[in-house]
């Protein structure tokens, strides 16, 4: 199980971004052979969610690649050395752990709804991005994530733009602010 280890380690680095590849070829030498669902290996042993990108028209030119995010936000501290508060609030992945832990909350939320739902993100190649879009029937609701206690207009304006070529039922920034 230690090879399962260095893989988690080396994905703990890379939450919230796309692609899992390149992984070095000793970060996954415990597979038989490397041509085998990685992907799906590590879902099934390690607790790690595939955020799906959202797009209607297959030639605008989007983000279509998945992100990584770990279901335990627990497991995904303890791999980046972040084991007290303090230590959480000095980590420069701090925000991306609080994204991580944002999103496999609501999925876990919806899922225990028992309705039929559809989590996505939403990404353009000019770097436009909504956090996490939760498709629910033809209803969809869009959701921006910040790691701060102080609101900014512009921290809404992605969900500005994609409410403005997109039907939404709502959009809301998700923040510290009590």
């Amino acid at each position: 199980m230690k090879p399962m280890k260095g893989v988690s380690e080396s994905l703990a680095g890379r939450i919230a971004i796309f692609q899992l590849y390149p992984l070095s070829w000793s970060e996954c030498k415990f597979l038989k052979d490397p041509k085998d669902d990685l992907v799906c290996a590590l879902q099934t042993v390690q607790g790690f969610y595939l955020l799906k990108p959202y797009f209607r028209n297959h030639t605008k030119r989007l983000v279509k690649s998945s992100k990584v995010f770990f279901v335990d936000s627990g497991l995904l501290c303890y791999l980046l050395g972040i084991d007290s508060a303090e230590r959480f609030f000095k980590a420069a992945e701090r925000g991306r752990v609080f994204e991580n832990m944002v999103i496999m909350e609501a999925i876990k939320r919806c899922s225990f709804e028992g309705k039929r739902f559809q989590p996505y993100f939403y990404r353009t190649s000019s770097g436009l991005e909504v956090d996490l879009l939760i498709e629910k029937g033809n209803a969809l609701e869009a959701f921006e994530i910040k790691f701060s206690k102080t609101i900014h207009r512009e921290m809404a304006e992605p969900l500005k733009i994609f409410a403005s070529e997109h039907s939404l039922k709502r959009a809301s920034l998700l923040s510290l602010r009590e």
